[in-house]
């Protein structure tokens, strides 16, 4: 009798179940909302270039001067709010994405109330929503803020054109559906619907393609003939014309998009945005079992995935008989309108893979559409009669209670070790072993903790069979990791270091290479030679190999001697500054250099 009066209290009185709802959420997320920096480098990429934006025209020079990463506006606005209340003394970054996800769970809430009129089921599954460890992803990160944003106007978009079709059907006539006095006009509807697609589609566009769901939509609920005629006016062709808008939209992101991915993105950070999966169709298909697996098994979650881990052939096994009983236990119009919505960012997802095989946060829109069909088989089961609805319910909810339970404990759980980013991706590596856990792992040791526990790991990915990183290193990211690799191994003999850098392929790329093996020709003979003078020219003898391998014009043969000439100072000054041998050692070298980039002249003409 308690259990059925506090559940029938907290149905009569929503506020108090929002509130429960965030007050746990505050509590879980406690461990990163005390935090003063952002977690697992979340600065590096994209906010640190943000923090000297004090106008739109400054964002806007930056973005056109390839300095933002993405076409995301909308983000980086967000982000720009972020830096100005860090200037007055106030953290607000994780707070921002909690409070993103606070807005979410309250629009999502009233979807599912217009879905199902038992508040108990909608209450039910807005707390499975709500909890869910794999959706929790996107808030633990900042970087998470693009997709979550993304998400809020999508469903606020999502929920007016439910509510909307409530009310026609409300108000539905025996000849045609009216358009509600109650809701603005119908032009004036679709653009609002425009606007929130179009701060979705520039928070991050993996909800391009919900424009051509919202017109499926409103097709079938909301067209009628011509002669049908209310105060608001017709609906003819102008009325429609909105939805023109949002076509182009989708097709100006789009192309925008590709276009800076195959072009601006290369040269931003010297890579490929693309892996070359999607010339594997089961590759997409594990993806697509992966998404599944993840929202049904949410225990066994981590930052990065791998596509070799059986988990993706389960989920993509137990797809078939989930959608079987879909099918059997509802109307086919609400089926096909709830799966397509599900599979709104799965085409963008999977026509041409990026470097990430599968991440949580790419489940937020499928999750919607998930929990609406989730929500519907369920009240396919309500008994006929409203009082037993209500114990039904009641029942219901009393046996998800340790899955909420268990659903906290997996985030906070997963949350400490979000604050330790080494362990974190230690974690990802040691459930879903990969090249690209692995490259993770040991570039952030090299990078945030030490080299000699980073170098390990970093040579096992090095010798381990990683096509994509390892036989052609065109990643901007591993190549750096692989020229601190060879600087700071000194058991490789100096022709293994050499085979290793004949890896990069990229001339742009080669250049910094070259840079490094500078540094190693600096670092081999400082270790191997007592005195000052160097018996032998290390340089020389990695630079000509090198240059067999990529010739380079004059203009980057002058960038590389500046370069050079730098770290032939350092050398100078590290073995023994006073000494008059120092210091015709260092002019051997850089006359060496002289020569070996016929670049004298010019320097001496200096």
């Amino acid at each position: 009798m308690n259990l059925g009066h506090n559940f029938s209290k907290i149905i009569r009185h929503p506020l108090l179940f929002y509130t429960s709802i965030y007050a746990v959420l505050l509590i879980i997320y406690s461990p990163i909302l005390l935090r003063s920096l952002p977690i697992l480098n979340d600065y590096d990429v994209v906010i640190t270039p943000l923090s000297k934006v004090s106008s739109i025209s400054e964002y806007l020079k930056l973005m056109f001067s390839l300095k933002t990463v993405d076409i995301q506006p909308i983000r980086d606005f967000s982000h720009l709010l972020d830096l100005y209340l860090l200037k007055h003394g106030i953290f607000f970054f994780h707070a921002h994405n909690l409070l993103c996800w606070f807005l979410i769970i309250f629009v999502v809430s009233k979807i599912f109330s217009l879905i199902s009129n038992s508040r108990p089921l909608a209450m039910l599954v807005t707390l499975l929503f709500a909890f869910h460890p794999a959706l929790l992803q996107s808030v633990n990160l900042v970087v998470g803020r693009k997709h979550l944003l993304a998400f809020l106007f999508i469903t606020m978009a999502t929920y007016l054109l439910l509510k909307a079709q409530v009310q026609v059907q409300q108000q539905n006539s025996v000849i045609a559906k009216k358009w509600p006095s109650t809701l603005p006009a119908f032009p004036t509807f679709l653009l609002l619907l425009t606007l929130l697609y179009t701060l979705s589609i520039f928070s991050q566009p993996i909800t391009l393609l919900w424009s051509c769901w919202c017109i499926l939509f409103i097709f079938l609920f909301f067209h009628n003939d011509s002669d049908n005629k209310h105060e608001h006016g017709n609906k003819t062709l102008y009325s429609y014309t909105p939805l023109l808008l949002m076509l182009l939209l989708m097709l100006f992101n789009i192309a925008a998009n590709a276009y800076y991915y195959e072009h601006y993105y290369a040269v931003q950070f010297a890579s490929s945005k693309y892996d070359g999966s999607e010339e594997y169709i089961y590759i997409k298909l594990l993806a697509l079992g992966r998404m599944f697996f993840q929202l049904i098994y949410p225990h066994d979650f981590t930052f990065l995935y791998s596509s070799d881990s059986l988990k993706n052939w389960i989920g993509l096994g137990l797809l078939i008989p989930f959608l079987y009983i879909l099918k059997k236990r509802l109307p086919l119009k609400s089926l096909l309108l709830w799966i397509s919505f599900s599979l709104i960012p799965i085409p963008i997802l999977l026509y041409r893979m990026t470097q990430i095989f599968y991440q949580d946060a790419y489940l937020l829109v499928p999750s919607l559409g998930f929990f609406i069909l989730l929500l519907l088989l369920l009240h396919s089961f309500l008994p006929a009669q409203k009082e037993r609805q209500r114990s039904w319910a009641i029942a219901l909810f009393a046996c998800s209670i340790p899955l909420f339970i268990s659903f906290c404990y997996r985030t906070f759980s997963e949350l400490k070790l979000l604050t330790d980013g080494t362990a974190y991706l230690k974690n990802s590596y040691e459930k879903e072993p990969s090249c690209r856990t692995l490259f993770a792992y040991a570039y952030h040791t090299l990078y945030a903790h030490s080299v000699s526990e980073g170098l390990p790991l970093a040579k096992k990915f090095f010798s381990q069979n990683c096509s994509f990183y390892t036989s052609a290193i065109d990643n901007a990211t591993s190549e750096k990791m692989l020229a601190i690799t060879i600087y700071s191994d000194q058991e490789i003999d100096i022709e293994s270091k050499i085979n290793s850098l004949k890896k990069i392929k990229d001339n742009n790329i080669a250049i910094t290479v070259l840079y490094h093996s500078l540094i190693l020709g600096r670092n081999l003979t400082k270790s191997r030679h007592s005195d000052s003078r160097p018996k032998e020219n290390p340089l020389k003898e990695i630079t000509e190999l090198i240059k067999e391998k990529w010739p380079m014009s004059p203009p980057t043969n002058e960038l590389i001697f500046n370069l050079a000439q730098k770290e032939i100072t350092q050398f100078c000054k590290q073995t023994n500054p006073a000494s008059k041998d120092a210091t015709k050692s260092c002019l051997h070298y850089e006359e060496a250099l002289c020569k070996r980039f016929a670049i004298c002249k010019s320097k001496q003409a200096q």
